[in-house]
């Protein structure tokens, strides 16, 4: 499943967001990690963002 989602990310020219959401303790963290990996092993560009973070931002986005 994973790599056909990877795959699908960066084949395609344009760009894309992913927001991957569930409550505390579904394993969010580890799902955005697991893409991170296999996205840097295909050298593609993108950015993994915490949103637990952007509470911390000023000022508020």
């Amino acid at each position: 499943m994973w790599r056909n989602l990877v795959a699908h990310l960066t084949e395609v020219s344009r760009d894309h967001v992913l927001f991957i959401g569930d409550p505390s303790g579904s394993g969010k963290s580890t799902t955005a990690l697991t893409l991170h990996e296999l996205l840097v092993d295909r050298d593609a560009q993108h950015a993994a963002i915490e949103g637990d973070y952007l509470d911390l931002a000023r000022p508020e986005p």
